[in-house]
């Protein structure tokens, strides 16, 4: 049984050789924050979070590249693929012992777009760190709070929040991707909420064999990232959306560019 790297290697391999061209793909969802934790790891295994699907996502121009590459390797195409294609925007395939694996395009459709562009091939299997913590905190507040999903996304954002915290590279959460989200009316309002969320479990969870300095690390990067998004200047625009929103949050920020 092939790792999740090893399996996104194999298919940007047989892809490539399909489009006669590199066809970067990188894994984002629970099997990235699993490649990207190191520290967070004990949250994970602690609370009994194991690799479900496997997430990839590649740019959709490299789509059909991806389907006969992935039938190459043997890999079984849902028989419903069109449908959910159009339906999802995505892919679906099951490997030979019953993995799914599911492939997106360029940006990531949840609840809100999360897009990659230039910054896909940022790291070498994975997305970078902010945008899989955002595609993370990406649901509605209540779907976070209340579903088994949602739960589990509150856990792998804990986990990322033990091994990255702000910084202006890709090796930490990139604050210029935060910066430039904050600009996003419904987007940042969503992630703050959520960070919230995320802060309220690390603080009063009782996380067994979770070292407390992991956890003080964890609150304290949640905290900053917050504080990031609420005290970036806002756009006019910006304002514009949230009266559009029907809301005036003073607690995002005051300053109109």
């Amino acid at each position: 049984m092939q790792t999740p790297v090893e399996l996104v290697k194999l298919i940007s391999d047989a892809a490539s050789i399909e489009a006669k061209k590199p066809v970067p793909v990188r894994l984002f969802g629970s099997s990235a924050v699993r490649e990207l934790c190191n520290r967070g790891l004990v949250l994970l295994d602690n609370s009994g979070r194991t690799i479900g699907d496997i997430d990839i996502v590649t740019y959709d121009a490299y789509f059909d590249d991806i389907r006969r590459g992935c039938a190459q390797l043997g890999l079984i195409e849902s028989p419903d693929q069109d449908r959910l294609l159009m339906a999802t925007g995505r892919l679906a395939f099951a490997t030979a012992d019953r993995c799914l694996v599911e492939v997106s395009g360029d940006p990531l459709r949840f609840y809100h777009d999360i897009w990659l562009k230039k910054r896909l091939t940022t790291l070498p299997y994975t997305i970078p760190p902010a945008e899989l913590l955002m595609s993370k905190l990406q649901f509605e507040p209540e779907f976070l709070r209340e579903t088994a999903k949602g739960k589990a996304s509150i856990v792998d954002a804990a986990a990322l929040l033990m091994d990255f915290g702000p910084g202006e590279n890709d090796s930490s959460i990139n604050v210029r991707v935060l910066k430039k989200v904050a600009q996003d009316f419904a987007l940042a309002t969503t992630l703050v909420e959520n960070l919230t969320t995320v802060f309220d479990f690390l603080a009063t969870k009782t996380l067994d064999d979770i070292p407390e300095d992991l956890r003080s690390r964890a609150l304290a990067n949640c905290q900053q990232l917050r504080e990031i998004i609420i005290m970036e200047p806002k756009s006019a625009r910006w304002w514009l959306s949230s009266v559009a929103h029907r809301v005036l949050p003073r607690s995002l920020g005051h300053d109109v560019e």
